[in-house]
């Protein structure tokens, strides 16, 4: 399982699981509850190996588009 600390309260989780003999990749937020354990919460999405690459392409694409706009904001200072 890979964790992804959100913050003090609240984890990112990718895990690789099986459901009714198919494998998915299951991306969970878990919580921390009121005995400072970290519990799943309804938060979250499986998705079916195969369509993992799929997934991750989607997530390159989103981040190159994302550093695209970050980039034109990027203002360098005009020194005359």
């Amino acid at each position: 399982m890979i964790e992804i600390k959100k913050n003090s309260f609240n984890r990112i989780t990718v895990q690789k699981c099986i459901f009714r003999g198919a494998e998915f990749i299951d991306i969970r937020n878990y919580f921390r509850n009121y005995e400072n354990e970290f519990k799943p919460s309804k938060k979250g999405i499986s998705v079916p190996l195969d369509k993992v690459e799929d997934l991750i392409q989607a997530l390159q694409e989103l981040n190159a588009e994302q550093e695209k706009l970050q980039g034109e904001f990027d203002i360098e200072p005009e020194f005359a």
